[in-house]
């Protein structure tokens, strides 16, 4: 069964079809948080906000789950990884939110945004 990253309205999050929470646990992972502004007239990652938060825009209404699946696409397109990849941990209904990009550190995961500007 191919890996591919689908909305899941439910959860409000892109959620994984055909991963296991085990399977995804054992790969490094690094944690951030994202203001997204939904229904904004483009796509695109805005910068850096004074409380550490990644701001982004997405062109995405904020309904069933489709603003959280948009911003899981653009990171995977700057970072360069797949949109299964990103997981939306907390804050799904919120415009707060904090993510998990699955196969980065930490590090990994600010060259690759600084590297994106």
């Amino acid at each position: 069964m191919p890996h591919r990253a689908r909305a899941d309205p439910a959860a409000g999050r892109a959620a994984i079809a055909g991963e296991t929470e085990e399977s995804m646990a054992a790969s490094p992972s690094a944690v951030i948080r994202v203001r997204v502004v939904p229904g904004a007239s483009r796509t695109e990652l805005v910068g850096w906000q004074a409380d550490g938060a990644l701001r982004a825009r997405v062109a995405a209404p904020p309904e069933g789950g489709r603003a959280n699946l948009a911003l899981a696409r653009l990171l995977a397109e700057t970072l360069g990884i797949a949109a299964r990849d990103v997981e939306i941990v907390g804050g799904a209904v919120n415009r707060l939110k904090t993510l998990r990009i699955h196969g980065l550190t930490d590090e990994e995961l600010r060259a690759r945004l600084a590297g994106a500007d």
